[in-house]
């Protein structure tokens, strides 16, 4: 079932130019397809600058990898306040990005797609 996640990832790459519109497009892919993975997005704060990961998760185990994130620099404004900037750039976190997602995916369980009209 690894395979039809891999069809799709490969099919988003070619398709988009550039890593953060396919990372976008593969994240709504797995969470409008499968019941037990989603990629979510976590954000990591620090005075000048914001991370945000791109985070595959087992529903069934929780566990979690990290494998792609964006990174925003960030303003402060007139009180002191910091806020999201401006967009710097997205990169893989790990070098082999897909065989990362496949090996995490064998260490939890077997992909389960939804159904036509399961939500």
């Amino acid at each position: 079932m690894t395979h039809r996640i891999q069809a799709q990832f490969e099919h988003l790459q070619g398709k988009y130019g550039n890593l953060y519109d396919f990372l976008n497009h593969f994240r709504a892919w797995v969470n409008d397809n499968t019941v037990n993975y989603e990629v979510f997005l976590e954000d990591n704060w620090f005075d000048a600058h914001t991370t945000i990961e791109y985070t595959f998760r087992c529903l069934e185990t929780f566990n979690i990898l990290v494998f792609a994130e964006d990174e925003y620099k960030n303003s402060r404004d007139e009180k002191g306040v910091w806020h999201l900037g401006e967009y710097q750039k997205t990169r893989w976190t790990l070098e082999n990005p897909w065989e990362a997602i496949a090996a995490f995916i064998a260490e939890n369980t077997p992909p389960r797609f939804k159904q036509d009209g399961e939500s």
